[in-house]
């Protein structure tokens, strides 16, 4: 009877044992804390439920092949979790509270349950399988990183002390957001969302919202954005009358027909191509450096900044309606700019620039287009005639109202008008 009671006894003291453990099913996940010296305090290659409660540290657990962190939410007092490169299909922290910071990217995740706390203020969790995320409960949250999953919607009205956010390669289709002052970094490309309002973000300095089905993006109150990419969505009109600190503007793959950029001193990067513009200023962007804007309809192209020594890349191709290019050396250009069309010619007076809607209506050329000879029609005196090649080559001067072009080729040349009180400009066609 009294061996019978011990070993009943002994039974029971065992049970109890082993009931303050902590159940940690992966082994890798437990061999991983028992290397932690201050965890598992009395040596006995487990961890008491004390021991997890009493650990104020964090978790360090990467690239170790661990598929399940079940038991981490006996670790009521981390601060920080590293649990990425591992095989983590779902991760329940709802009971740590203190964390500050959580990485876990290249996972399995497809369910993330995060705490209910104003402490955590960084959340990495890239590249896994999620398709929600409740972001509601973390009110402090600062840098959120949640690209490459399968997200369709997202909400961080909630996270008003946001300041950088990057959920680019999901399948959004909304961003639900509410005034926040502190988003600087906004990353949302690759996704399906049909709008989005940044006027919520006045601080934002970098946004990137290419491959999106964006129809209008209203940046006036984006007064500090310095970086702006909007590629491959179908905006017809873009306004960055107000974004005079932007240095890099890549809008290509839309369906833009104009575009003012001469307000922006600090551009350096001009990304355009394949859109609908007629014409592009960039005489006053004295920094710029790079500028694409190939697959246009460009019929003029100002680069005459007096920059143009500084620049590493240029590309017009397929404008096959943009005879003359302004620059500042027209050798420089021909010599080192080599992706243009046949048809176009370097210059440093492409006078078709000058060519006003009034000049035009005072001044008449008859018959136009021209075979051999052409009337000019202007009231008062005439003191001298110019024409000039597409390329800005004076090839024809005097001071006739007849003049006789059955010698130049085919072409579009600008016709001078010289006068006492001004000069008038008009294009004509020879045939």
């Amino acid at each position: 009877m009294k061996k019978t009671f011990t070993l009943f006894s002994l039974l029971l003291v065992s049970l109890v044992l082993n009931a303050q453990n902590v159940n940690i099913p992966d082994a890798i996940f437990k061999n991983a804390l028992l290397k932690y010296h201050n965890i598992d305090t009395n040596n006995d290659k487990e961890i008491q439920i004390t021991e997890a409660e009493n650990y104020t540290g964090g978790f360090n657990i990467t690239s170790l092949g661990i598929k399940s962190v079940s038991g981490i939410e006996a670790f009521k007092n981390i601060t920080f979790l590293a649990c990425q490169v591992n095989l983590i299909p779902s991760m329940d922290l709802s009971q740590n509270k203190k964390l500050t910071y959580i990485s876990c990217y290249n996972n399995r995740l497809v369910s993330l349950t995060l705490p209910q706390t104003t402490s955590l203020t960084s959340l990495e969790a890239s590249t896994n399988l999620i398709t929600t995320l409740d972001l509601s409960f973390v009110p402090n949250l600062r840098t959120l990183r949640v690209d490459l999953n399968y997200l369709t919607a997202l909400d961080i009205s909630q996270n008003h002390l946001l300041e950088t956010l990057d959920c680019n390669n999901n399948q959004l289709i909304a961003l639900n957001s509410s005034p926040n002052s502190a988003l600087k970094m906004l990353s949302c490309f690759t996704n399906q969302l049909p709008a989005l309002n940044v006027a919520h973000f006045p601080a934002l300095q970098f946004l990137n919202c290419g491959v999106n089905n964006l129809t209008a993006l209203d940046l006036t109150a984006n007064t500090n954005l310095y970086s702006l990419s909007c590629t491959q969505n179908q905006l017809t009109n873009l306004n960055v009358d107000t974004n005079v600190l932007l240095e890099y503007l890549d809008f290509r793959n839309n369906f833009i027909e104009a575009i003012t950029v001469t307000q922006l001193p600090m551009l350096t990067t001009l990304a355009c191509s394949q859109n609908k513009m007629k014409a592009l200023d960039v005489s006053q962007n004295t920094k710029l450096t790079l500028l694409v804007c190939e697959d246009n309809s460009l019929t003029k192209l100002n680069m005459k900044n007096t920059n143009n020594h500084n620049v590493t890349y240029y590309d017009s191709r397929n404008n096959p309606d943009l005879t003359c290019i302004m620059v500042d050396n027209a050798d420089f250009s021909t010599a080192n700019w080599l992706n243009k069309d046949n048809t176009a010619n370097f210059s440093e007076d492409c006078l078709y620039m000058n060519v006003t809607q009034e000049t035009a209506a005072k001044l008449k050329l008859f018959p136009n287009p021209v075979k051999q000879k052409f009337t000019v029609q202007l009231n008062g005196e005439i003191t001298a005639i110019e024409i000039y090649a597409q390329s800005g080559q004076l090839v024809k001067k005097g001071n006739s109202k007849t003049v006789d072009i059955s010698s130049l080729p085919k072409g579009i040349y600008h016709v001078k008008v010289k006068t006492p009180t001004g000069t008038h400009s008009k294009n004509i066609i020879k045939e």
